[in-house]
């Protein structure tokens, strides 16, 4: 963080969120795929990209409604942001057209489309 303070915000979280890192391990995928990779249920794990990550993934669980989108459609880290970057409302549009019960990001509650019972 001396090097870059913009990094300041990512690692406070970072600490919030595993206060214990013992034991922690980043392991490598075991499966690489480019657009979409289905698992067992039918559930879909499908590249969409995005200027938060180029490698971002939704999760679509079929049976249950709900699509899980991560951080896809929020501006990139901050450490990387520049002037004007922000959310990418037409990836927003285009996941939301899809017309899932529930969509889940990273940052906020769970929310339900307009018009779904619940």
């Amino acid at each position: 963080m001396a090097e870059n303070p913009r990094l300041g915000p990512s690692f406070r979280a970072r600490a919030l969120a595993m206060p214990e890192w013992g034991g922690f391990a980043v392991l490598p995928p075991h499966r690489a795929f480019e657009e979409t990779l289905e698992l067992a249920g039918g559930v879909q794990v499908r590249h969409v990209g995005g200027r938060h990550a180029p490698d971002s993934a939704v999760v679509v669980v079929p049976d249950s409604g709900v699509m899980l989108m991560g951080d896809c459609y929020f501006p990139p880290p901050f450490h990387l942001r520049e002037e004007g970057d922000e959310m990418d409302f037409g990836m927003v549009r285009r996941l939301l057209a899809e017309r899932h019960r529930w969509y889940v990001d990273s940052h906020s509650a769970p929310r339900e489309s307009p018009g779904s019972e619940t």
